[in-house]
Parts: C-alpha cells; sequence; structure tokens
C-alpha cells in the first residue's frame, strides 16, 4: 500500500495538461483520478461570494492545504492543482502557483 501512495499522487501531474475546459466530471476523473479535496458551494457561500461559488476539485492536498480549505473554502491554496465545475463542465483550471518567497528554516 505505501508503495501506491506516491505513484497514484502523481497521476494528476502528469496528466493535467490534457485538461480542457467543457470536459465532464467523468472525463476529469478519468483523466486525473479522484481528487483530494472537492468543494460544493453552499447557499451561505453562494450569498456571500455574491451568487457566484462553482464546484471545485483540488489535486494534491496536503494536511495544511486540507486546514487552508477549511478555514477559508471560497479561494484554492496556491500549492494544489485546481478544476473549476460549472454546470457540471470544466470552467477554468490552474496547476500550482510557485510561492514569491519560500519559507526557509536555514534563515
Amino acid at each position: 500500500m505505501l508503495m501506491c501512495i506516491p505513484a497514484c499522487s502523481q497521476r494528476h501531474e502528469a496528466a493535467f495538461g490534457g485538461l480542457e475546459q467543457g470536459m465532464t466530471r467523468d472525463q476529469v476523473r478519468d483523466l486525473l483520478g479522484p481528487p483530494s479535496t472537492t468543494y460544493y458551494a453552499t447557499e451561505d457561500l453562494r450569498v456571500e461570494a455574491g451568487g457566484v461559488y462553482p464546484e471545485r476539485w483540488q489535486y494534491g492536498d496536503n494536511i495544511s492545504t486540507r486546514a487552508t480549505g477549511a478555514m477559508f473554502p471560497e479561494s484554492a491554496p496556491d500549492r494544489v492543482w485546481v478544476v473549476v465545475f460549472e454546470d457540471g463542465r470544466v470552467a477554468s483550471f490552474r496547476e500550482p502557483r510557485p510561492a514569491d518567497d519560500p519559507w526557509r528554516g536555514d534563515k
């Protein structure tokens, strides 16, 4: 089981370039595998966001990014791959964004 975890976690990295706007959830799942985290809009969050709060799938989450998502569900952490769906189809997607000033423990 431990041998599968690193291999499984990288499937989305290699296949992310195959994403296209308009793909269905099933097509994305077939391409990337299941998301590490899925966010759905609640009615309260839709109101707070001005009526726009699409479904979001994230890939490559860890404990830190899941904690960030729990505190701030309206925005995806920079360290994950993101796929946004509107009306059941891919509306947008992005790869992780590099940190402008990465933390270094030796400073």
